[in-house]
C-alpha cells in the first residue's frame, strides 16, 4: 500500500493543529464557565448581604418605632416599603434565579408592605389611645417582624447553600479545567513529536542516505546503490535515479561496443536502441559519424582500385616498351 509523505504530514499537522485548536477552545469555555460561576456567586453574595442588612435594618426600625410607642421619641423611620433596603430588593431585582428563594421573596412582600404599613396605624393610636398603640406594636408589629425576620432567615441560609455549592461547583470547574487542559496540552505535544519524529525519520534521514548513495556519480561512476526503498514519493526518487543511471549505464555500453567496432575497422554499426531524450542527438551524431567514416573509407576503397588499375596498365606499357627496345637492339 502506498504511503504518501505529503498526506501522511499533512494527518499529523492537522492533528498538531486540531490539537491546539482543542486545547484553545477547551480552556475558553472552562474560563467562561468559570466566570459565569463568579457572576452567579456574586448575585448570591448580593442577596445574603441585602438580607441580612434588611435584618439589621428592620430591628433597628423595630427599636426606633418601640421608642416612639413607649418613650416618645420622634420616630425616624421609614413608612414606605419600597424605600428601605429589604424594599429595594423585593420591588427591583431578585439578583437570583432560585425558585427557592424566589418564592421566599414573594411570601415577604405582603408581610413588609403591612409591616411598614402598621407603623403608620400605630403612630395614628399612639396620639389617641397610648395603651392601644404598644398593644398593637407588641400583638401586631412584633409578630410581623418576627415571622420576616424568620424569612429573611431562611434566604440567609438557603444563599449560604448556594453559595457552598457554587464555590464547590467553581472548584469543580478549576480542577476539570486543569485536567482537561493537561490532556489536550499532552496530545498537541504527542501530535507535534509525532510530527518531528516522522519528518525526521521518513523525510530528512532518507534525503541523507539518497544523497550519500549519489555521490559516486559525480565521480563518473554510474554504478550506484540505493540502500533505501519505499512505497512514498522518495521511494519514486530512488526508483527514478535507478532507473536513469541503467539506462545511461547501457548507453555508455552500447557506445563501448560501436567505438570498439569502429576501432576494427568496421563501419556498419548502429545503435542496439533508440536513444531517447537528450541523448537522441547523441545517436544522431553518432549514425552521422559512421556514414561519413564508411562512405569516406569506401572513396578511398574505390580510389585506390583506380589507382591499382593505372599502374597495372602503366606496368604493362613498360614492358612492352622494353620488349621492343629489346627486339629493335
Amino acid at each position: 500500500m502506498r504511503k504518501s509523505i505529503i498526506w501522511l504530514v499533512g494527518v499529523r499537522v492537522a492533528a498538531a493543529l486540531l490539537s491546539v485548536l482543542l486545547f484553545s477552545g477547551v480552556t475558553t469555555a472552562n474560563i467562561i464557565r468559570v466566570k459565569n460561576t463568579q457572576n452567579e456567586n456574586a448575585g448570591i453574595n448580593a442577596v445574603l448581604n441585602r438580607a441580612q442588612a434588611a435584618e439589621a435594618a428592620h430591628y433597628k426600625w423595630s427599636g426606633n418605632l418601640s421608642n416612639a410607642l413607649y418613650a416618645g421619641t420622634e420616630f425616624t423611620g421609614s413608612t414606605d416599603p419600597t424605600t428601605c433596603v429589604l424594599g429595594q430588593w423585593l420591588y427591583g431585582e431578585a439578583g437570583t434565579e432560585d425558585a427557592e428563594i424566589l418564592a421566599l421573596r414573594e411570601k415577604m412582600e405582603p408581610l413588609h408592605k403591612q409591616l411598614h404599613e402598621s407603623a403608620v396605624h400605630a403612630l395614628d393610636l399612639l396620639s389617641a389611645n397610648a395603651p392601644e398603640a404598644q398593644a398593637y406594636y407588641q400583638d401586631t408589629i412584633s409578630a410581623n417582624l418576627t415571622t420576616l425576620v424568620g424569612l429573611l432567615d431562611e434566604v440567609v441560609e438557603r444563599g449560604t447553600v448556594l453559595n457552598e455549592d457554587s464555590m464547590a461547583h467553581m472548584n469543580g470547574l478549576i480542577r476539570t479545567m486543569h485536567v482537561l487542559c493537561v490532556i489536550c496540552l499532552i496530545l498537541a505535544l504527542a501530535c507535534l513529536i509525532s510530527l518531528v519524529w516522522y519528518v525526521f525519520t521518513r523525510v530528512v534521514k532518507p534525503i541523507i542516505l539518497i544523497t550519500n548513495s549519489s555521490r559516486p556519480l559525480q565521480e563518473g561512476n554510474l554504478e550506484l546503490t540505493f540502500a533505501y526503498h519505499s512505497k512514498n514519493e522518495l521511494g519514486d526518487l530512488v526508483n527514478t535515479l535507478e532507473k536513469s543511471m541503467d539506462l545511461i549505464h547501457s548507453y555508455v555500453e552500447d557506445l563501448n561496443r560501436i567505438m570498439s567496432q569502429l576501432a576494427q575497422g568496421n563501419f556498419d554499426v548502429a545503435t542496439s536502441a533508440p536513444f531517447i531524450g537528450d541523448f537522441k542527438s547523441i545517436e544522431t551524431s553518432l549514425d552521422s559519424l559512421t556514414a561519413t567514416l564508411s562512405g569516406t573509407i569506401s572513396n578511398i576503397y574505390h580510389a585506390e582500385q583506380k589507382v591499382s588499375g593505372h599502374a597495372e596498365q602503366l606496368s604493362s606499357g613498360a614492358q612492352q616498351l622494353s620488349q621492343g627496345a629489346t627486339e629493335q637492339a
